[in-house]
C-alpha cells in the first residue's frame, strides 16, 4: 500500500495537510512523555477511551475528563505564549 504524500480530500474537510515542522524539540519530547505517561497510568488509548466513555465506567470517564482538561490547558498555555510572542514582536517594531 502506498501512502500519498500530497494533501488529499478528507471526509469532513476539503483537503488535508502534512506537518511542516520536522525538528525534535522540547515541546515534542514533553508532549510525547505526558501522552505516554497518561496512556500508561490510565490504561487507555485516547481514541478508544472516548468511545468507551459511553459505558459510563468511572475509570474511563475520569480518564476522558482528565484528557480533555489537559487538552484545554495546553491550548490555553499555547495561546498565552503566542500572544506574548506577538506582543514582543510588535513592541520591537516601534
Amino acid at each position: 500500500m502506498v501512502v500519498p504524500l500530497s494533501p488529499v480530500p478528507g471526509l469532513l474537510a476539503s483537503s488535508s495537510s502534512l506537518p511542516t515542522k520536522t525538528a525534535v524539540d522540547t515541546s515534542l519530547i514533553v508532549g510525547a512523555t505526558v501522552f505516554g505517561v497518561g496512556w500508561g497510568l490510565g490504561g487507555f488509548c485516547p481514541g478508544p477511551a472516548v468511545v468507551s466513555a459511553v459505558t459510563g465506567a468511572t475509570p474511563v470517564v475520569a480518564f476522558v475528563v482528565a484528557m480533555l482538561v489537559g487538552m484545554a490547558s495546553f491550548d490555553a498555555v499555547e495561546k498565552r505564549a503566542s500572544v506574548k510572542v506577538l506582543e514582543a514582536e510588535d513592541s520591537s517594531r516601534h
